[in-house]
């Protein structure tokens, strides 16, 4: 009888699991990617946004002092991708996976990284500038997203850094 049973609920294929097929798993992925990036931007105020908001009265000030905070913002990124590719390139002659790989190579997927995240970085701020298109002033709003985001990827780059000097730390 238990033989009868188990040979049924074989049969059945109710003993089969599902699994996560990779497109729904990208998928899935995607939605905690947007939902983890899309919460610090929304909920942190960074410190030229507040300047900027006392400093000035008039949106069209506040939007030109942003605007100004986000040129800064740019120049950091730029000094921290360059300090990215210095400590690699320290690191590279004592870490076994990097000394395969040529300096154009890394400076080639940094640079296609840099430009997926700044598609990522417009797409997500053109989204806060919709969003907020009736409840206030879309324009900052889009700015702010920028700005914050340019200082995010800017520490994020500098954290890299960081950690491959510490790692590889130059002989001498």
């Amino acid at each position: 009888m238990v033989m009868r049973s188990l040979s049924r609920y074989r049969k059945s294929g109710l003993h089969r699991t599902s699994t996560v097929r990779p497109a729904g798993l990208k998928w899935l992925v995607g939605m905690a990617f947007m939902l983890i990036t899309a919460v610090p931007q929304a909920a942190t105020t960074t410190d030229a946004e507040l300047r900027c908001g006392a400093q000035f009265q008039d949106t069209a000030k506040v939007a030109l002092c942003l605007e100004q905070a986000i040129a800064e913002a740019e120049a950091l990124l730029s000094q921290a991708q360059s300090q990215l590719l210095h400590s690699l390139r320290q690191a590279q002659p004592r870490f076994r996976q990097l000394q395969d790989m040529a300096l154009s190579m890394i400076e080639s997927a940094l640079a296609q990284a840099d430009r997926a995240w700044r598609n990522f970085k417009d797409s997500q701020c053109r989204f806060y500038e919709e969003l907020h298109t009736a409840i206030g002033e879309p324009k900052l709003e889009q700015l702010s997203c920028q700005l914050r985001a340019v200082q995010a990827r800017a520490e994020e780059l500098r954290k890299d850094a960081d950690f491959w000097t510490a790692k590889f730390p130059v002989e001498n």
